[in-house]
């Protein structure tokens, strides 16, 4: 195996290896002889079939085995040998390969910085203590009640709502002809829940139980049925119940839903929850601000790579943050 340096700047190196054809083909070799031990070929024993038979039929099979094993492998030789540290995992491609030719490939590697002797004198850490307040835990079983809302048919009979539940039967068609998927019988849609397509649920606000609507909705364009992208269905609507949501009771039947015993295990998980939420913000905290302390004392460069896989990550999670509406960009700035 033979290795050249190609580049060499600062944290970053490059390298190229060469593994000679012959260790390429006697890996072959003996990959094919541990497989014929059980292959099975016409004519020949298992076990006693000849390497060449079993490299006219298997060769090509097992080369790219042989090659994955052989980068791995080498690629770990030389940053042994080397006494190379990467900060990362060495980026690897392969410049040039034929059948019965050498391979060779090149390794991108990321060095690991020297940074000296840690210097911890001096630095104070404050740990920010916080404790899950009875609001805490009641705002959240609220909002777990509320997300587990029921629906009631209304007592006192009147026009459906967007929010409220409508219980349905309907026809559609395009063109004055049904469409496959177009009908349904007992369906339960939740007006504005956005379930059916641009137009429907609309169409529903203000009918009454009993009431019998005519709907026209829309297709979008494009849509998973080509046959019906862009065009607008006409909807017969019986409307046969009219329901309102009604938040679940933080009560013990709200519990047992969740596979708990009791409303006190309910509460017991919920603060659990809340406090390892708030163990793991204080630890991000002390995290952040050690790493600042440490950032004042020392001075050394940094992987490039490493540098863009960390802003990566960290931008991902504003990205997250703010599409789950608890970042907003104003924040994201800062």
């Amino acid at each position: 195996m033979q290795v050249e340096e190609t580049k060499s700047d600062g944290l970053a190196l490059e390298l190229k290896v060469t593994v000679p054809a012959e260790d390429i083909q006697a890996k072959i070799d003996d990959r094919l002889a541990r497989l014929g031990r059980n292959a099975r070929v016409p004519g020949f024993r298992p076990g006693k079939i000849p390497l060449k038979v079993l490299r006219g039929r298997y060769a090509k099979q097992v080369l790219g085995e042989v090659l994955e094993e052989l980068v791995s492998n080498s690629s770990q030789e030389v940053l042994r040998e080397r006494e190379i540290k990467p900060a990362l995992q060495p980026q690897i491609s392969i410049d040039s390969y034929d059948e019965g030719q050498a391979l060779e490939y090149s390794m991108a590697i990321d060095l690991m910085p020297e940074t000296g002797d840690v210097d911890l004198k001096g630095i104070s850490v404050t740990r920010p203590v916080a404790e899950v307040s009875d609001g805490d835990i009641d705002k959240v079983l609220e909002n777990i009640a509320s997300r587990n809302k029921q629906f009631k048919p209304v007592e006192k009979p009147r026009a459906a709502r967007e929010g409220d539940q409508a219980v349905i039967d309907f026809v559609g068609r395009v063109d004055g002809e049904e469409f496959e998927g177009g009908k349904a019988e007992d369906a339960k849609l939740v007006l504005g829940s956005g379930q059916f397509i641009p137009g429907f649920e609309d169409g529903l606000v203000g009918a009454k139980a009993g009431e019998e609507k005519v709907v026209e909705a829309n297709f979008p364009d494009p849509h998973q049925r080509e046959d019906l992208a862009g065009k607008t269905a006409e909807f017969t609507v019986q409307v046969k119940e009219v329901a309102a949501p009604k938040p679940a009771e933080v009560d013990e039947e709200l519990a047992k839903a969740f596979g708990l015993e009791s409303l006190d295990a309910l509460k017991e998980a919920v603060k659990s929850n809340l406090q390892r939420e708030l163990d793991s913000q204080s630890r991000a905290r002390v995290k952040r601000r050690l790493l600042d302390a440490l950032d004042e004392r020392h001075d050394f460069e940094l992987p490039k790579r490493m540098v863009d896989a960390e802003f990566e990550q960290i931008w991902n999670q504003v990205k997250s943050d703010m599409d789950a509406g608890n970042l907003d960009e104003e924040d994201a700035e800062k």
